[in-house]
This record gives structure tokens, sequence and C-alpha cells, in this order.
């Protein structure tokens, strides 16, 4: 009579740890990575969000501006009707300091958020291009150690 192996005689659950170890090792083998990382991972998941904000950039821009118009709005409305009667009754020089520097920040911040409307991505006003004047020096650091490379090469091979 032969004699049984008892490594023969395996359990199905065995058999199925198995069967998934090789092929997890199959799956890793085929598609490891060693470069891999979170930010790498990050990066690849965030691509689809970054194409479709790059597909609706035009459409997004606008809502953009009119949300940065709209808040700029409730904020200088909540300022005059909410922090003005406050610091008047409060004090009174405080108060007219408060508008005054407020009313320049406005302006401020209107004027140069309308110039960003106005001019185009990447290319600045004709007046803004100024030619640079540098004042040229004959001898510089970089022009002496040239001189001194090239009279050093010409008296030793000579």
């Amino acid at each position: 009579m032969s004699r049984l192996r008892l490594t023969s005689l395996r359990s199905p659950s065995s058999w199925c740890r198995k069967k998934c170890s090789r092929l997890r090792l199959a799956f890793l083998t085929l598609f490891y990575n060693d470069h891999l990382s979170w930010n790498y991972a990050f990066d690849t998941a965030m691509e689809p969000l970054l194409w479709t904000v790059d597909l609706f950039a035009r459409a997004i821009g606008p809502a953009f501006v009119v949300a940065v118009i709209a808040l700029t709005a409730a904020v200088v409305a909540i300022a005059y009707l909410i922090g003005l009667p406050y610091y008047w009754g409060k004090s009174k020089p405080l108060t007219c300091v408060l508008v005054a520097l407020g009313n320049y920040l406005l302006v401020n911040i209107v004027f140069h958020y309308w110039k960003a409307l106005v001019s185009g991505p990447g290319y600045p006003p004709e007046r803004a291009l100024v030619k640079q004047v540098r004042p040229e020096l004959s001898l510089t650091f970089e022009s002496l150690t040239k001189q001194r490379a090239i009279l050093y090469i010409y008296i030793r091979y000579i």
C-alpha cells in the first residue's frame, strides 16, 4: 500500500491563499514601479481636475470676476452699514481717518483690478517697456579674469 503524503491533502483555504499569493506576485511583477510615491499618485489622481479647469477656464474666468466684484461690494456695504455707525459713535476723528484709509484702499483695489481685466495676459503696456540704462564698465571682474587666463596661456605655451 502506498503511503499518503500529508502535503497532498490541502485545505481549500490554503489552496486559495496560495493562488492569491501567486496572483499578487504576478500583478506586482508586471506593474511594480520603484518611483511610485504618494505625491506621484496624488498628481495622477488630480490630473483630470486640472484638465477640467484648463478646459473650462474661459467660462470660469468671468464667474470669478463676478465673484470678486460681489465680494468686494459686500465688504464695502458691511463696512459702511455696520462699521461706520459703530466707529462714529466711538470716535469721530478715528472714523474720518478710517474712512479716508478705506476709500484709498478701495480705489487702489478697483484700479488694479480694472487694469488686470483690461490688459492682456503676459503683455505689459507699451509705455511700461522702457529701455534700461546700465553703465558699461571697461574692466569688469569677468574681463579681468579672461585677460589673465589668456595671458597665462600665452606665456605658458610660448
